[in-house]
């Protein structure tokens, strides 16, 4: 699997619109580019842009979204963020929840205690066969002050109320890489998933990584080909089948870069 660079794809003017940094976790829907964008406390909003109009599209409300926002994907009419909430206990660890808006109406569908973990994040969801699928990050444990990842399975008919399936999906190189962001692809009866992983015992940067799936519960790592100058390529969103847009250093920082399949 080889993608090829086509160029840097946003280098956002943040001051202009009065945010401080990052367009994270690019996410394409009906033509507009959705990212999350931190203002001057360094709390995450979900803004978006289409052409030369930029607007906030979502901001912090409610008690299970309140200390930040970021985008996960669109299923349908359902957009899927993740919430940030307070911290728990005396230390500097946060929490998270997978959250839906539908219709205009907010939803916490998933939380770290009905996954029994720290945290959950980043949910991709399609339709498959009238079965909703969510591959989903749920952060188990501490190195320090990073969280480790895996990436977890779950099933809905309503998009709402989840059913966790199966944990730990993908199988992972050791016990202290850390997988982030699963977007999956389905094209004929085989399943694509595009995700970043760091390895906690290195210099904590992001690499590309990929694996394939006959059923979209076990899954087997594949090699992937990208070049990049940046010090880690993180969050990867999947247009048309062959384009692919992905944050680069610092988490996405400052720039979306485009990549096209080979």
């Amino acid at each position: 699997m080889n993608w090829k660079f086509l160029k840097k794809y946003l280098s956002f003017e943040f001051e202009k619109y009065g945010y401080k940094s990052h367009v994270q976790l690019p996410t394409f829907h009906d033509g507009w580019l959705y990212f999350g964008i931190r203002n001057n406390e360094n709390i995450s909003h979900i803004a978006r842009i289409k052409n030369d109009k930029f607007e906030t599209f979502l901001s912090p409300n409610f008690d299970f979204d309140k200390k930040g926002i970021m985008p996960s994907c669109f299923c349908e009419d359902a957009f899927f963020y993740t919430g940030f909430v307070d911290h728990k206990g005396n230390n500097n660890y946060y929490t998270q929840n997978i959250c839906v808006l539908i219709e205009g109406s907010r939803y916490c569908v998933l939380t770290a205690e009905q996954d029994e973990s720290f945290l959950v994040n980043s949910a991709f969801v399609m339709n498959d066969n009238s079965i909703y699928k969510m591959w989903y990050v749920s952060g188990y444990d501490w190195v320090g002050k990073k969280p480790l990842y895996r990436i977890n399975y779950a099933e809905s008919k309503n998009k709402i109320n989840w059913e966790i399936v199966k944990k730990d999906v993908v199988p992972k190189l050791d016990s202290f890489e850390s997988p982030s962001r699963p977007f999956v692809l389905k094209i004929e009866e085989k399943y694509e998933m595009y995700f970043s992983s760091m390895h906690l015992n290195s210099k904590n940067n992001y690499k590309l990584q990929y694996a394939e799936s006959n059923d979209a519960l076990n899954w087997r790592r594949e090699k992937i080909s990208i070049a990049t100058e940046d010090d880690m390529l993180c969050y990867p969103f999947i247009l048309n089948r062959n384009f692919m847009f992905i944050n680069g250093s610092n988490y996405g920082e400052k720039t979306i870069i485009l990549y096209e399949r080979e």
